[in-house]
């Protein structure tokens, strides 16, 4: 949800308990002011109909404006009250502010007459009514203003911290930390030295751990080939019966696999760090076919019988890393594979499915797409976390099942933008 929408949102929950309270605060102000109204009205008839009957002993000709004249009561005060009265026209009732009082003749001691004046009030069914329309008539006129003015300033408040995130979205850790537009505004100032502060931070600590990785990666490769060249000096130099020669086979393979997993732990780390970033249309059943010839020798020697069914789906990726992808894959197929086994290949529909028999595994087969889980003794297990994180950097989706002794490992493409 964008920040204006949720704005607007957030405002308008709020203004819902303060329509509320503001309904009841006009119903009331509007009930005030009717009966201060109606009292100072009263009171200025009043007022007027005992100076007029202290002079001439009478009262005012306009007679229809006294509602009661009571000859039996005597009110030495003013009295307001509320009063209702039935409408015999419209059968309803109507609501009064009523005002009695006593007015005494000048020329006569004892001419008293008491009198009540009424004034309508307006219906609380009325003042409700009125208090709704005007509340709402005046938030849609907030509302709109709200909406207009915010629509027109917030492009132009906000521009600085959109530039920001346009910034971030094409900031990748290898390129240098760009430089973020100055701004009126304080906050965005301090939002963007901060985001400049960590994107130095990050920026640092990548170029220190690359540096640390390819030095490292050279030094044990250069160690790694001494060791593996002094091992085969050591097998052929060695008496063909001599009992040294099973031990130093035992070192020179070991020290293969040491390379081995000295490249594939720099290739996790690559990747990690998104180093590659040359993505072209890539034809996965190539690769696939390619693949497979590489490993003909091995396969025909344990007797794996390969089913393979590819259509003609690509793939938009690095090149070098579909070649690692597919190989470590077809290289756990064949690798944990069993004597006399199967190999199924099928590539339909955006998925690829690579089907091999194999031992019985009794744990989350999830597990094995981590670094360093394995489900025998032989293995690393870094062959399916490459796969595994080549997946997680294009959104690919990866699932491994196991059904008895057969093992699957499925990739859905169709899950990331890249596929076509």
């Amino acid at each position: 949800m964008k920040l204006i929408r949720k704005t607007v949102r957030f405002t308008g929950l709020v203004l819902i308990p303060v329509t509320i309270l503001g309904a009841v605060f006009i119903y009331f102000y509007i009930r005030t002011i009717s009966f201060s109204e109606a009292d100072e009205y009263l009171t200025f008839e009043m007022q007027r109909i005992q100076r007029y009957y202290q002079i001439n002993n009478d009262l005012p000709s306009d007679l229809y404006k006294i509602n009661r004249i009571y000859s039996d009561s005597v009110y030495h005060s003013p009295i307001f009250s509320d009063t209702t009265v039935v409408d015999p026209i419209n059968d309803e009732e109507i609501q009064f502010r009523e005002l009695i009082f006593s007015v005494t003749s000048t020329s006569e001691s004892d001419s008293i007459i008491t009198i009540a004046l009424r004034q309508a009030l307006l219906g609380r069914s009325d003042v409700a009514r009125g208090s709704i329309y005007i509340i709402f008539a005046v938030l849609a006129m907030f509302t709109i203003s709200v909406l207009v003015v915010m629509n027109a300033v917030a492009g132009k408040i906000w521009q600085p911290f959109f530039s920001t995130l346009d910034a971030l979205k094409n900031y990748k850790v290898q390129d240098s930390v760009p430089d973020f537009h100055q701004s009126d505004i304080d906050e965005f100032n301090l939002l963007n030295r901060t985001i400049s502060k960590m994107l130095d931070q990050m920026s640092g600590d990548y170029q220190r751990t690359k540096e640390f990785n390819e030095n490292a990666a050279h030094e044990l490769q250069t160690q790694l080939a001494l060791i593996r060249s002094a091992h085969e000096e050591l097998l052929n130099t060695l008496p063909s019966g001599s009992e040294w020669i099973q031990e130093a086979g035992k070192a020179h393979a070991a020290a293969s696999k040491l390379t081995h997993i000295q490249k594939s732990l720099l290739l996790l780390s690559k990747i990690a760090n998104k180093e590659f970033d040359k993505s072209n249309k890539v034809v996965l059943s190539e690769i696939i076919t390619s693949v497979l010839k590489d490993f003909d020798e091995v396969i025909e020697l344990r007797k794996i019988h390969v089913v393979v069914n590819l259509d003609s789906s690509n793939v938009v990726m690095d090149e070098g890393l579909a070649i690692v992808l597919i190989t470590n894959l077809i290289k756990n197929s064949v690798k944990h594979n069993k004597l006399d086994g199967m190999i199924h290949i099928e590539l339909k529909n955006r998925k690829l499915s690579l089907i091999n028999s194999g031992e019985l595994y009794s744990g989350d087969p999830n597990e094995l797409l981590h670094r360093f889980s394995s489900g025998g003794s032989d293995s690393m297990g870094l062959g399916l976390a490459i796969v595994k994180q080549i997946c997680d950097l294009y959104g690919f989706d990866l699932k491994y099942t196991i059904d008895q002794e057969s093992h699957e490992i499925g990739i859905d493409f169709s899950k990331s933008t890249s596929f076509t």
